[in-house]
């Protein structure tokens, strides 16, 4: 059994059979069309026969293999097909997989906030979706798109959650079908989720961005927030609250990063069991965009950082508080540092090293999908149009296939926040996640 990255690991040499004649084995069928011209000899499925769009449905029982046969899984129950096939002696196929249960999806329920943050890439862009603030029914009927998910961000990217008074029936919503829920927030508003016992009762993790405990930094960076204010709120939350658990995301830049022991005590002293270092840099445009896997800097930083890393991983460890780092920082240093960010003309068999595809939903405030936070033109759907499958759709499967081929277009190409790689690499990073 093989994981099928991309459509072009296909040798198309011989027959190509998918197992599957659902909406996902069809939408195999359309790629294989698009991108290289082929059409599956027949479907194989558990008991059915007949034909499908003018190709034969051969029961799995009565399908005899021909040298080579390339046999492809595309099915939501992959996991009993590949049974089938081993019990059948066939164990030289490919999967085409979705690990849509480990998906996290990030929703904003609101283009409202209460503060300016000076490195927010929605705050002046102009192609912002901005519309009314979702109520339980708005939100029942996007749900149906992500309900395969664990769980459900409401994210505060478009707008501050805690504004929204519809918030506590949406986590409710969630807790009785079992997925967790969480959302981030700036923190002024968290006396709100203090004063609601059954909206703490509903939330599983709450995330608020944060600057650097030292308040002329915190109030420079976000504007309109009061470092005051959130820390009452904060040690509040931590002393009425047994649940929900606190991650503050430290957004460090330049000019702070070396204040990230700092944050850790800060966190400790308001209970905090986590700490997510995101990684800022300004950027062509008006407002700054985020980029996870940047550190601009001066000459030195570097050396600056990894000492203040090393402090905060031991304040860490003392504090019993989980440090972590978006899209693995340890790489930036190490076999990552040096590579390109753009994407050379004319060169091939790269691409971006980047695994959101294959594992994060954003969906905006009008319903847009986007499978990244950095990329908002990179659509695949919206949950509000019911003909549009945003996870594993003919979209979203594009998508990853052009990624897995260095084939890449718009935001992914200029895109600066995964580093450049094989395409070899990046098929065993999604190989990897799928063991």
């Amino acid at each position: 059994m093989k994981t099928l990255t991309s459509i072009s690991e296909l040798s198309g040499q011989g027959r190509i059979l998918i197992y599957g004649s659902g909406r996902r084995g069809r939408l195999l069928a359309g790629l294989l069309d698009k991108l290289r011209g082929l059409a599956p000899a027949a479907y194989l499925d558990s008991s059915r026969s007949g034909t499908l769009d003018g190709v034969p449905i051969i029961p799995l029982a009565e399908y005899r293999p021909e040298p080579g046969d390339e046999v492809v899984v595309a099915s939501a129950f992959w996991p009993e097909i590949v049974r089938a096939l081993d019990e059948r002696g066939i164990r030289d196929f490919w999967v085409l997989r979705e690990a849509a249960s480990e998906v996290l999806c990030f929703v904003d329920i609101t283009s409202r906030c209460n503060v300016k943050c000076r490195f927010c890439p929605y705050l002046n862009n102009p192609d912002r979706p901005i519309g009314p603030d979702w109520d339980l029914d708005r939100f029942r009927i996007a749900h149906a798109q992500f309900s395969f998910a664990r769980g459900v961000s409401f994210c505060s990217a478009g707008g501050e959650p805690l504004l929204n008074p519809h918030l506590e029936d949406m986590c409710l919503f969630l807790k009785e079908r079992g997925q967790d829920a969480e959302f981030y927030t700036n923190g002024l508003a968290l006396g709100r989720l203090i004063e609601r016992p059954g909206l703490r009762e509903a939330v599983d993790f709450v995330k608020m961005s944060f600057v650097s405990p030292r308040a002329e930094v915190q109030e420079r960076w976000m504007r309109g927030t009061s470092l005051a204010v959130v820390e009452q709120a904060l040690t509040g939350l931590a002393r009425f609250a047994k649940r929900p658990a606190l991650a503050l995301m430290a957004v460090l830049m330049t000019e702070n990063a070396a204040h990230l022991a700092d944050i850790l005590r800060f966190a400790r002293e308001v209970g905090a069991c986590e700490v997510n270092c995101t990684y800022m840099r300004p950027g062509p445009d008006p407002y700054l965009r985020a980029h996870s896997l940047e550190y601009g800097g001066k000459p030195g930083d570097r050396a600056l950082w990894l000492a203040q890393r090393d402090e905060a991983l031991a304040l860490a460890r003392e504090a019993g508080i989980r440090l972590t780092f978006e899209v693995k920082l340890d790489h930036l240093f190490a076999e990552f540092e040096g590579r390109p960010r753009v994407l050379p003309q004319g060169e091939g068999g790269l691409t971006r090293l980047c695994l959101q595809p294959w594992e994060f939903l954003y969906v905006l405030n009008n319903g847009d999908v986007s499978p990244c936070c950095y990329g908002g033109q990179n659509r695949v759907g919206n949950v509000f149009k019911p003909r549009d499958l945003v996870f594993g759709g003919y979209a979203h499967l594009l998508l990853k296939d052009r990624l897995s081929q260095g084939r890449l277009r718009g935001p992914c190409r200029g895109c600066e926040s995964a580093p450049m790689g094989t395409v070899a690499e990046l098929r065993d990073m999604v190989r990897e996640k799928f063991k």
